[in-house]
């Protein structure tokens, strides 16, 4: 298989696996949530509604803070890959043996902070390490295989359970993920720094004139200076995000469609599902679309904001199709903002900037999600109290 085509199908192969246990996670917020007793059956009924006593946000804060901390501190140490990929490995094994094994709230915790930590070090690394590639396949495969570790991890999991599998059974299986990414990493992968063998006047060394050609050896004080350019990517990026996951771990539990085949729990979870399609289309498509400003997509999701928030609190829609059709919008327009958020760095940022703003930038997502967990417990609070008035 040629350098590029194998460093393309490896980066795809290594975006599914890296994002496919969070997705997972956040899929079975609501039956961890039951396990563990955080979840009471009680709901308030008020205007045909349902509300759960603990929202969903305390999962997605536990699965989201500690990836945050490692997309943030990342990008001032140097990219020692092989040091890296060796940690996102067994701090993935780790957590996801811990998480479905055991009956105690806080290794259930430890389990979810261990494999959180992975995968954001396994973003900010491998993402950042795209910039040394000339040939800019590497981040397209790497966004669509993210994009496609939400989809498939989001049937998946709706599917087998709604085929009876185990909760259990589903998040074991979650344990082969990290020994994925080091195949991936270590076998299939080609380095991006390539030398001719035995060069000569006449056989130079393969330059790449379009990439850096080194990884920085930047100080922590120099680093830290490039947080000003950042900010230009990253504000749009964390707004687009905030208001994603307001919507998606706030507002999609009380937007039921009470007339509906699907009952609650069956409509949260093809939600997600939805969600996913619209991300995974828009995080493929960089080499046909490109969008050049990335705020446009977060006012555009802030109009969604407004929809979900009057359909929650008004219930103005009665087919459930509409609601996934709004869904998959939103997740086309979430998914656009990653995929072009980074190919805008690579492309209109000097090439000894990008390795280091590509890490600083990847953190604003995280920032914005965690930002919105925060929101989506008081959000909740206030619409559940005022429907049991």
């Amino acid at each position: 298989m040629p350098c590029v085509g194998r460093s393309a199908v490896a980066y795809w192969v290594m975006g599914l696996s890296n994002s496919f246990g969070y997705t997972v996670l956040i899929c079975a917020a609501e039956d961890i949530l039951s396990k563990f007793a955080i979840h009471s059956d009680e709901k308030f009924l008020g205007s045909a509604r349902q509300c759960n006593a603990s929202s969903t946000g305390i999962i997605l804060l536990a699965d989201i803070i500690p990836s945050m901390v490692a997309k943030a501190i990342a990008p001032f140490f140097p990219l020692w890959m092989n040091i890296r990929i060796f940690l996102v490995v067994l701090m993935g094994l780790l957590g996801f043996a811990l998480v479905p094994t055991t009956n105690s709230l806080l290794l259930l915790l430890i389990g979810i902070i261990l494999s959180s930590l992975s995968r954001g070090l396994g973003e900010s690394s491998l993402l950042s390490y795209t910039v040394f590639y000339e040939d800019k396949s590497v981040l397209s495969a790497w966004s669509s295989g993210t994009g496609a570790a939400g989809l498939f991890g989001s049937i998946a999991y709706a599917v087998l359970k709604a085929l009876d599998v185990r909760t259990h059974t589903l998040l074991l299986s979650l344990v082969i993920l990290p020994l994925i990414i080091s195949v991936c990493f270590w076998v299939l992968l080609k380095s991006p720094f390539v030398e001719i063998e035995e060069p000569s006047e006449t056989t130079p060394i393969v330059t790449l004139p379009e990439a850096p050609q080194s990884i920085s050896e930047e100080s922590f004080h120099s680093r830290i200076q490039k947080i000003p350019l950042t900010l230009k990517y990253m504000a749009p990026l964390f707004i687009c995000y905030y208001f994603v996951y307001v919507i998606n771990q706030g507002l999609f539990e009380m937007s039921i469609v009470k007339k509906s085949l699907l009952d609650y729990k069956t409509q949260y979870r093809w939600y997600q599902v939805c969600y996913n399609i619209g991300v995974f289309i828009s995080r493929s498509s960089i080499t046909w679309v490109k969008v050049d400003s990335i705020w446009c997509l977060a006012i555009l999701q802030g109009i969604n904001v407004v929809f979900f928030t009057c359909e929650a609190l008004f219930m103005l829609v009665d087919n459930v199709f509409v609601i996934f059709a709004v869904i998959i919008w939103e997740g086309l327009l979430c998914g656009a903002a990653y995929i072009n958020t980074f190919y805008k760095i690579q492309k209109e940022e000097r090439a000894e900037d990008q390795e280091v703003m590509t890490g600083i930038t990847l953190v604003s997502d995280n920032i914005g999600i965690t930002m919105s967990g925060l929101s989506v417990i008081v959000i909740h609070n206030t619409f559940c109290n005022m429907f049991k008035l």
